[in-house]
């Protein structure tokens, strides 16, 4: 490694992957968007571009989570009650974070670890939560 203290960069692997193109590209966009704040945080940009950027991350995230819903419909995926009950829980704790970010200056570098911690967040909704529907969307699509 150089010596970052945290990865500043996120890139798109294939096990991300969801069965579905559409739902890929919007997710690598994110990862893109995400490596970008990461970098910026390393880098040492304003606090006030990080929490523009941070921002319109988690207005992704939340634009994401509206797409993926009609998608799921139309592929009627079995849990989809649940899959937009999880949306709307990572939806408050992203909206959360922007809010705590609004509340400090990021003048010390504790504050710095808000716009880390969306990377983590990220990578958890991809891995953890949206390949719930991957075994789902590829059944439909008969592979």
């Amino acid at each position: 490694m150089n010596g970052e203290p945290a990865p500043a960069k996120l890139q798109w692997i294939k096990s991300f992957e969801t069965g579905s193109a559409e739902i890929d590209a919007l997710h690598q966009a994110l990862v893109e968007e995400c490596s970008s704040l990461l970098l910026a945080v390393e880098n040492g940009a304003a606090w006030s571009c990080l929490l523009a950027d941070a921002s319109r991350l988690v207005e992704g995230c939340v634009q994401h989570f509206r797409h993926e819903v009609e998608l799921l419909e139309l592929a009627r995926f079995p849990r989809k009650a649940a899959h937009v009950a999880e949306h709307q829980r990572i939806e408050c704790e992203l909206q959360a974070l922007i809010h705590r970010m609004k509340m400090v200056d990021g003048s010390l570098e504790e504050h710095l670890a808000y716009p880390r911690a969306l990377g983590p967040m990220l990578i958890e909704l991809i891995i953890r939560h949206d390949l719930d529907y991957r075994s789902h969307l590829m059944h439909v699509q008969g592979r």
